[in-house]
């Protein structure tokens, strides 16, 4: 009974997985085909074209500044919440 369970998991997994695989990549051939070659279409593109790559270089540049100064943000003001946490708790102590 419990390899019948065990294989009837195991099934449903890999079921589940082909039917994700399906949806992503499509059913046909002709299908992934079309879509492998407008992805290593793209691909190419990015990798050739000297302007394509720096917009891409400076939005990450911008989306990783941003990030830093959030994450500063959110830094100081976890360590001010702190600060008064631990004022709070010296004025209780006295």
């Amino acid at each position: 009974m419990a390899n019948e369970n065990e294989n009837s998991a195991t099934n449903n997994i890999s079921s589940a997985l082909n039917d994700i695989a399906n949806a992503i990549f499509g059913g046909s051939s002709k299908e992934q085909f079309i879509k492998g070659a407008i992805i290593g279409g793209l691909a190419a593109y990015l990798l050739t074209n000297k302007a394509a790559q720096e917009a891409i270089f400076k939005t990450a540049i911008r989306f990783g500044a941003s990030s830093a100064q959030l994450f500063g943000e959110i830094k100081d003001r976890f360590e001010d919440a702190k600060a008064e946490v631990e004022a709070e708790l010296t004025k209780e102590e006295k």
